[in-house]
């Protein structure tokens, strides 16, 4: 697979392909390293009426954990892709077909399909209707995903998933896991009682444990656990493993050990309270304090909020321009009534007209 990152790349591509170039098509395709864009040409040759189609090469710039690091949208490729497409139109005078410019999507039609196609209803991209009874037809499936998404921001649904876990040292925090729930947690079922006695209903709750006795302690209960898990351990019978089982080497009191978690209840108890007692170490020997960042009464438009302010695109954002953002789906005065609901819970701060999210509320989001 020829891999395309300059207009140059794409020009020594096309030498070797017989014919003129008509049409230049750019098409999304996706897998688990993330999405590409694939190009291909659609030439003539003399005499010939029919367009021959010819794959070029792929643009990947990046895999998909650009969206978690806000280092998307503009998708790269895409941009580059409009690059070539721009300077090929220059030198040949073909068409550039490129049916889905902002965003992957996978469910555009080819060129020699677009006679199939309908535009969205909503973005007004080539789409190939659906055959799913699940989706509506007249959009695409991000369209879909967003008619879904701001249903839940106007309906106020509950979102409380998602709970985060840091190390503290100075002011300064490092995210250690996220889960969907506070209970997801390895060290919960060992810390039980701490979570009782600091969870509030109807609110934020930031579970702290922070002394060196608690945690030395803790520490030292989890260490007879695992001693005594030690002893039921055997060793996994690698005649009946699959070959995509997954073996976890860890050496425990000198001692080495082979651990399949995913199959065995012994080795995933040990599994767990080995990598609890790796990071308790850690913890005690660098002096960090734990903190946990629960959600309740918490509502997808609330995380539409936070979010709207935690990756804008101006420094400072105004109480306008939030309301600018949501006209569409909200009134003011429901706007109002989340600003209010926010400032109470601690997730943003006010100052006159300028609103800008609160250090607890980047720590749930």
């Amino acid at each position: 697979m020829a891999d395309i990152t300059n207009y140059t790349d794409f020009q020594n591509l096309i030498k070797s392909i017989p014919g003129k170039p008509q049409v230049l098509e750019a098409l999304w395709d996706g897998d688990l390293s993330g999405w590409k864009l694939y190009l291909s040409v659609y030439t003539k040759k003399l005499l010939n009426r029919q367009l021959s189609e010819f794959y070029v090469g792929c643009i990947s710039l990046g895999n998909d954990h650009r969206l978690f690091t806000g280092k998307v949208p503009p998708w790269p490729e895409a941009e580059l892709a409009k690059e070539i497409g721009e300077e090929a139109k220059k030198k040949y005078g073909l068409e550039f077909y490129f049916p889905s410019p902002n965003h992957p999507d996978d469910d555009c039609p080819s060129y020699f399909q677009k006679h199939k196609a309908i535009n969205c209803a909503d973005c007004g991209k080539f789409i190939i209707s659906t055959t799913s009874e699940y989706r509506p037809k007249d959009c695409c499936y991000k369209c879909h995903l967003t008619r879904e998404q701001n249903q839940k921001i106007i309906t106020e649904k509950e979102y409380n998933d998602g709970a985060y876990f840091y190390k503290v040292k100075d002011g300064i925090y490092s995210e250690l896991q996220y889960a969907s729930s506070y209970k997801s947690f390895d060290i919960y079922n060992y810390t039980k009682n701490q979570f009782a006695e600091q969870i509030i209903p109807n609110q934020i709750s930031v579970v702290k444990i922070t002394s060196s006795e608690k945690l030395i302690y803790l520490r030292n209960s989890l260490h007879q656990q695992a001693c005594e898990a030690i002893l039921k351990y055997e060793e996994p019978d690698r005649q009946k493993m699959s070959k995509f089982s997954t073996i976890y080497p860890i050496t425990f009191e000198g001692i080495n050990y082979d651990l399949q978690p995913y199959l065995n209840e012994v080795h995933q108890k040990i599994y767990k309270l080995f990598r609890i007692l790796g990071l308790l170490d850690i913890v005690i020997e660098d002096k960090f304090d734990l903190e946990f960042y629960i959600k309740d009464n918490f509502t997808y438009r609330d995380d539409a909020f936070l979010r709207s302010l935690k990756y804008k695109d101006e420094e400072k954002t105004t109480v306008d321009r939030l309301k600018v953002h949501f006209e569409k789906l909200l009134s003011e005065e429901e706007i109002n009534k989340t600003i209010l609901k926010l400032i109470k819970m601690g997730c943003i701060n006010r100052k006159d007209n300028i609103i800008e999210i609160s250090d607890l509320g980047k720590k749930i989001i």
